[in-house]
Parts: structure tokens; sequence; C-alpha cells
């Protein structure tokens, strides 16, 4: 229920349905209008299928897993199903971790994807980081690492002190969800400009006019999943009485960080 005026819990799907349908149509875009994926360059004419890792890549790390890394701590479904009530804390912790390491590991990827693609193109190769997209793409990236660095240091190896630790939640919060909004940023200028380089052949071809759509849903994943963190509801449950044992997992204050 919505114990003294909670969020109701069928905002938590809205996110979700969101991310699905993001990658859905990322995935249609790329396999059906952009040529699908490739590992390898060939012999190096057309790179274009290695670069198509690039945006499934970065839109599954930054659309999919850490929109649920942002939603660990914000009662997730694995979380409440899977952790037994006094374990419900550390469980999203480590979800939270999970899913940035798995972010990690996808936004690695997807440089590599651009850059090999770039490199690899022959007769010519093409040139690396000329873009607004760039640059915008390694601020995201940067912050995400900071974000990644200082979380692991203070929190998964405990290396600051409590006190410390409760100090730093808020800023690693705030920090966090920039460094998130920012990647979502970085994918609407990537969206935006592989867009105006279909364009060049047909501007008013299906390709182009899916792009459109993933930008959508880029747009609605952004939206639902800042009403969810960012809204008091989620997280003050635990302060309303009845819920009160549900207050371990949310971050009632960062004191049970």
């Amino acid at each position: 229920g919505m114990a003294g005026g909670g969020l109701p819990p069928e905002l938590l799907l809205a996110p979700r349905a969101a991310w699905v349908v993001l990658l859905g149509l990322t995935g249609a875009w790329v396999g059906k209008h952009l040529g699908g994926v490739a590992l390898g360059a060939g012999d190096g004419a057309d790179t274009a299928r290695l670069f198509n890792w690039h945006p499934v890549l970065m839109t599954l790390a930054y659309g999919g897993l850490m929109t649920e890394g942002l939603l660990a701590f914000r009662g997730h479904p694995l979380v409440v199903v899977f952790a037994g009530p006094q374990d419900q804390r550390a469980a999203a912790k480590r979800l939270h971790g999970a899913l940035h390491g798995l972010s990690a590991a996808c936004i690695a990827l997807g440089l590599l994807a651009v850059f090999q693609s770039h490199n690899l193109k022959r007769p010519k190769p093409i040139p690396n980081l000329y873009s607004a997209h760039s640059f915008l793409g390694l601020a995201a990236v940067a912050l995400f690492g900071l974000q990644a660095l200082a979380g692991f240091w203070a929190y998964a190896l405990q290396a600051a002190s409590p006190e410390r630790r409760r100090a730093l939640l808020p800023v690693h919060r705030a920090l966090g969800y920039c460094a998130w909004a920012l990647g979502i940023v970085a994918l609407a200028t990537g969206i935006q400009e592989k867009q105006g380089f279909s364009m060049g052949d047909d501007p008013y071809a299906p390709s182009v006019r899916i792009a459109g759509l993933v930008l959508l849903a880029l747009a609605a994943t952004f939206v639902t999943t800042s009403l969810v963190v960012l809204l008091p509801g989620f997280r003050t449950t635990g302060d309303q009485g009845g819920a009160a044992k549900k207050g371990q997992l949310l971050d009632n204050g960062g004191a049970a960080a």
C-alpha cells in the first residue's frame, strides 16, 4: 500500500517498460536498418558492422544496466524477492555494484568497437574524437569511471570510515545520477549523429524514422527513472511506521550504508 503518501509500486514498472522498449528499438534499428553487428573488420573496406556494437553496448550500459543500478535501492524486485528482510540493504548494495561492473564492461567494449571501427577502416582510417558526441561521451564515461572507483573504494572495500561513508553518500548519489544523465544525453547525441549520417542516403527512410522512436524511448527511460530515483516516496517508506522493517533497504539518510 501507499503508506503515508509513498509512491505507488506500479511506478517501479515504468522505467523497466521504457528501457526494454529502448533496447528493443535499438536492436531493431541496428539489426534491420544499419546492417547488424560483426566482430571483425573483414578487409577493412567497411567497418560499419563492427561500429554497430557501439550503439548496442552503450545503450545496454547506460539505458539498461545502469538504469537498474540506480534503481537497486528503490525496492528492486530482485532484492525484495530473493533477500530476507534483514539482508535487503546488503543485497541492494551487491546488486548495485554488480550492475555497475557489467556496465563498465559494456562501456569498455563499446569504446573498443568505435575506436577499432575507425582505426581499421581502409583505405583511409576515420579520425577519432571529432564530434560533439565524442566529447560528451568521453565526459560521461569519465564521470562514470570516477564514480565507480570512488564507490568501489568507499563502499565495497569499505576503505572509508563509517562517518566518511555517510558523509559521502549524498555526494555519491547526486554525482551518480549526473553520470547516468550525462550518459543518456551522450546517447541522444550519438543517435542524432548516426541519424544524420543515414539521412545522406534518403532523409525520409524508415531508418531515419526509427532513430526518432529510439530517442522517444530514451526520453521515457530518463523521465520514469528520474521520477523513481528523485521523488522521496520510495526512500522514506521506512519512516512511516508500518513499513519500518523495509527501511533497512532504503537509504534513510544513509544511516544504514
